[in-house]
């Protein structure tokens, strides 16, 4: 029997009046996979986010890499036309090395960070391989990003404030590398004013989605 004849077969007995099955309605199908789509927890992901949201996010984790980069190559030996006394006064290579690398991690750790306001499941507790765990509280989430924006706010205005003592081409003729240099701790600001608009997006996306729940749970 050819698959076509097969499907024939089933539809015939399912419109059948006695017993059997009945089709379904397509209305009615419909409706259910639109209730099941807004009140199941777990497929309400910050997939459905604005692009704008992720697009913010991916920008803050980006305007971080610079000055991790240009840290961590520093030390790990590349002097990148640091002078050599700088670098003497830094420690690098030396005890200045490890400071200058586990700073590097822990601003990528933090800046890895905003994948929590992005990526599907990201603010949800970990459960298993195929089932996330419950969601992070809406409150925690933003409280945690703004302590994490107002901290880099801080840093960066008194990296700015005390240049002299931040920057490594002080008192030396500028070169292409201090340009470089300068280049990635400009772009360092920018991170924690994407980080707002991130978190900002993310709260009015997961307030709206709240609201629907409830809308389409009592209708």
């Amino acid at each position: 029997m050819s698959m076509q004849a097969w499907l024939a077969n089933i539809w015939r007995r399912g419109t059948r009046r006695a017993g059997g099955w009945r089709p379904v309605d397509p209305a009615r199908r419909d409706q259910a996979r639109v209730r099941h789509h807004v009140s199941d927890p777990v497929r309400t992901t910050p997939s459905g986010y604005p692009r704008w949201v992720r697009a913010c996010g991916w920008a803050a984790i980006g305007a971080a890499l610079p000055t991790i980069l240009w840290r961590a190559v520093v030390g790990l030996g590349l002097d990148l036309g640091t002078p050599a006394h700088w670098r003497q006064t830094e420690q690098i290579p030396g005890s200045g090395t490890s400071y200058v690398l586990t700073l590097s991690g822990l601003q990528l750790a933090a800046a890895l960070l905003t994948l929590v306001l992005i990526r599907p499941y990201g603010d949800r507790l970990p459960r298993g391989v195929t089932m996330p765990g419950p969601r992070l509280p809406l409150k925690f989430v933003v409280g945690c990003s703004g302590a994490g924006i107002a901290t880099l706010s801080f840093l960066c205005i008194a990296s700015a404030t005390h240049w002299s003592n931040v920057d490594p081409f002080r008192g030396v003729q500028p070169t292409y590398w201090s340009w470089i240099c300068w280049a990635c701790y400009a772009v360092a600001p920018l991170w924690p004013m994407l980080l707002i608009a991130t978190t900002f997006g993310y709260a009015r996306s997961r307030r709206r989605e709240a609201t629907e729940s409830v809308a389409h749970s009592t209708s």
